[in-house]
């Protein structure tokens, strides 16, 4: 990852939590959400600078670690993760480092994506762009969802989920073709850049 990749990044998720009205640093110190990914960012960053940042690596990758403690969110920095992550409320969020997430997606408390299946169906959900992930909702497995889905709270994904499709349920089933809508607000990049700057936006991160 490069410099300006990283300023790309902070300044996508820092727009989905006060679409601009805020600067990088008043929306870092106001959402702990925002705290959280912008630490996340900078050790993907300097995970693959020369000699690891020369030590920088191992501060910011104990502060992340504190913040882990502190917000109860485990998001592995190699995780590939597309620009514009919304964390609206901390607490219980975990997602296992193999899996992939595309751009401006919303990750509510109590969300798990994580491992599992076995033998050649063993892996990790692959998330679209825009997609809403509720309340304690958790996807596992070699799934993936579609662009602009919505995972209704409390819902248990293990198939594969059609873009822009809401679902719900144990096991999660379709309950409308609402998807998303409504649900992401400050898509990254802002409207007057032009829909088509922000189509495909995750899809060289998968």
């Amino acid at each position: 990852m490069r410099l300006g990749e990283l300023q790309t990044l902070l300044r996508a998720d820092a727009f989905r939590y006060s679409g601009g009205r805020l600067g990088l640093v008043r929306t870092f110190l106001r959402f702990p959400g925002f705290r959280y990914t912008a630490t996340l960012r900078l050790a993907a960053f300097l995970r693959e600078a020369p000699a690891r940042g020369y030590g920088l690596f191992y501060l910011v990758g104990m502060w992340l670690a504190r913040l882990s403690i502190v917000y109860g969110v485990h998001i592995p920095n190699h995780t590939r993760i597309g620009p514009g992550l919304y964390l609206g409320h901390v607490g219980g969020i975990f997602v296992n480092g193999e899996v992939v997430i595309g751009a401006n997606c919303n990750l509510s408390q109590g969300v798990t994506l994580g491992v599992g299946g076995t033998g050649g169906r063993r892996g990790c959900p692959v998330i679209g762009d825009e997609v809403y992930l509720g309340p304690g909702s958790v996807v596992f497995g070699p799934v993936r969802v579609g662009d602009r889905a919505a995972v209704g709270a409390n819902a248990v994904v293990s198939r594969d989920v059609e873009p822009g499709a809401s679902v719900g349920g144990i096991p999660a089933t379709r309950i409308s073709e609402h998807g998303s809508r409504g649900l992401i607000q400050h898509p990254w990049p802002p409207a007057n850049g032009g829909d088509a700057a922000r189509e495909g936006l995750g899809r060289e991160i998968r």
